[in-house]
């Protein structure tokens, strides 16, 4: 009947807010967001994405409501959008040479302050963003550098090798910081950290290898803790999880999930026909940024103006930086530290800096800890798929232990992704398929709402994170796309290919947004930074290249 619908918006969690209301069939986005932000009696108007049956409202809500009937009260899901936007990057702003072979990896800093690249050269370079310039060689690897990873306070990089070494490196300085790990009789595959809410004295890391094994280490005394054995043939890939879980990827087809703090096996994941390549997990942009913002502020430091966090986050930010600062009062010791900021650069004629790393005192590794809890549970709370039955929410207002489980997403030769909630069931979620070609790389979305997969078939595919329905596929690439990276604000996806192109997709449009030609070869890394302000990529061409708006 009519041109309008009885409307009631709700909460990603199921609450109701506000009456019911009459909507014409035609509105777009915008003008529910309008509607929504008098309703919420918003100070300043907040931008918001609107689902019906699970489908976005992309251009009105009839058009999503497609030929479901709505002779009932339309439930209309809102969730709040980044609130910062990233432009596409659309021009190459540096070309840095410097590798003497193939570049690998190239990976942001959760700071945004670095870039890391790592090469078949044996060397692994950081840069210096401000400037676009090489700033430190880090030598210690006898073969190619396979994989690395920033350490959730943004001052270590771990770095892994074709001659089995692992090093965890002090970015700050440029120097190893600790003991090279020694142990794996093959080449480390991976490498992953321990969450900064698990701990946050980004003390402990994961790595896994051709010899089969998964080790924990603690880079400070450079044990190794726990030895997690199990897999039948090389392990290629290994993610750190939030839920006290590391999940291994392997060439035997399955993924084991492990106890981190014990060292035991929890349960394999099987389904998969051939290889494993490529593990994510749904809070990885939580994971991987600990406690800094869009910005590259730390918000364990009080804070500031943040922009892309809800209300509950803030309050547990505020509390955790009152009872730091309580705990301070009491013990007589400054407002805040009086020393100079440990992420500053240091001049280059300043004294230097003693050797260590120093931990934070207590308050401020609690302070972390809670504002990356914060984070953390915001984001998984963001997993409940759009039909879910709304939870309880207890007395408190608090999820208790009700937040869904974070969501693991493999892909494999067998052309499939397969998702799971490993914590609670060995059973997956969902199958994934449409690939053509063995996929390469996945990675979902930083608002943990998305995930991208990219295929030797040429195409990048987007699937909903919670049920694993297909979205749309990009299609553009003339030869195999290897690796893929979001924008912040989980707008925008880029990937890179051995047609020598990186291509910039749009999710609004599910279209191209931007063709980057310029590399001479096989582009094998890209990375989009956390802040959004730039690309960088890598590969066969040994040019390190910077992308901007």
């Amino acid at each position: 009947g009519g041109m309008s619908l009885i409307c009631k918006f709700r909460t990603a969690e199921g609450e109701a807010t506000g009456p019911q209301l009459d909507v014409p069939v035609d509105t777009t986005p915008k003008e529910l967001a309008l509607i929504l932000n008098k309703v919420l009696a918003a100070d300043e108007p907040l931008p918001y994405s609107f689902y019906v049956n699970g489908e976005e409202v992309s251009t009105t809500i009839g058009a999503a409501l497609g030929s479901a009937s709505a002779e009932h009260v339309l439930d209309v899901t809102y969730v709040p959008q980044a609130v910062f936007r990233v432009k596409s990057v659309t021009r190459c702003t540096s070309t840095l040479a410097g590798h003497a072979d193939a570049i690998l990896h190239v990976t942001f800093s959760p700071d945004g302050k670095h870039l890391a690249t790592a090469s078949g050269d044996s060397t692994v370079r950081l840069w210096d963003l401000t400037t676009e310039t090489p700033r430190f060689t880090l030598r210690g690897h006898k073969d190619w550098v396979l994989c690395t990873a920033w350490s959730p306070d943004g001052r270590m990089l771990a770095t892994g090798g074709k001659d089995g070494t692992l090093f965890v490196w002090d970015a700050v300085r440029g120097k190893p910081a600790g003991p090279g790990l020694t142990g794996h009789r093959k080449w480390v595959t991976a490498v992953s950290w321990e969450p900064m809410h698990a701990n946050p004295k980004c003390e402990l890391l994961a790595s896994c290898s051709k010899d089969l094994l998964v080790k924990v280490w603690n880079w400070r005394t450079g044990r190794c803790l726990h030895q997690l054995s199990g897999h039948t043939a090389s392990v290629t890939c290994l993610r750190w999880g939030g839920q006290g879980l590391i999940y291994s990827g392997s060439q035997d087809r399955t993924v084991k999930v492990w106890v981190a703090n014990q060292g035991i096996m929890a349960r394999s994941l099987e389904g998969h026909g051939h290889w494993v390549n490529c593990l994510a997990v749904s809070t990885d942009h939580a994971l991987r940024c600990g406690t800094f913002d869009h910005r590259g502020k730390d918000l364990s430091r009080g804070r500031g103006g943040v922009g892309a966090l809800g209300p509950a986050e803030l309050a547990a930010i505020d509390a955790a930086a009152a009872s730091v600062e309580a705990s301070r009062k009491r013990k007589g010791a400054p407002k805040s530290p009086s020393t100079p900021d440990a992420d500053a650069e240091p001049d280059a004629d300043a004294a230097p800096e003693p050797t260590e790393l120093a931990l934070p005192d207590e308050d401020a590794l609690a302070a972390r800890a809670a504002a990356a809890e914060a984070r953390y549970q915001t984001l998984r709370a963001a997993g409940l798929p759009a039909s879910a039955p709304v939870a309880e929410v207890d007395k408190d207002g608090g999820h208790g232990d009700e937040l869904p489980d974070e969501i693991l997403a493999s892909c494999s030769d067998d052309f499939t992704t397969f998702l799971w909630r490993p914590a609670s069931s060995k059973k997956p979620i969902a199958r994934l398929q449409g690939h053509q070609r063995p996929i390469n790389a996945l990675a979902f979305s930083p608002d943990g709402r998305l995930l991208a997969t990219a295929s030797f078939d040429g195409s990048v595919r987007l699937w909903l994170a919670a049920d694993g329905k297909f979205v749309c596929a990009f299609r553009g690439h003339v030869g195999p796309v290897y690796q893929l990276g979001w924008s912040g604000d989980s707008r925008l996806v880029v990937s890179g290919s051995r047609d020598s192109t990186m291509k910039v997709w749009e999710v609004a449009t599910k279209k191209l947004k931007t063709d980057l030609p310029g590399h001479a070869d096989e582009v094998f890394a890209v990375d989009w930074s956390p802040d959004g302000q730039r690309v960088a990529s890598g590969g066969k061409d040994k040019m390190l290249k910077f992308w901007r708006a």
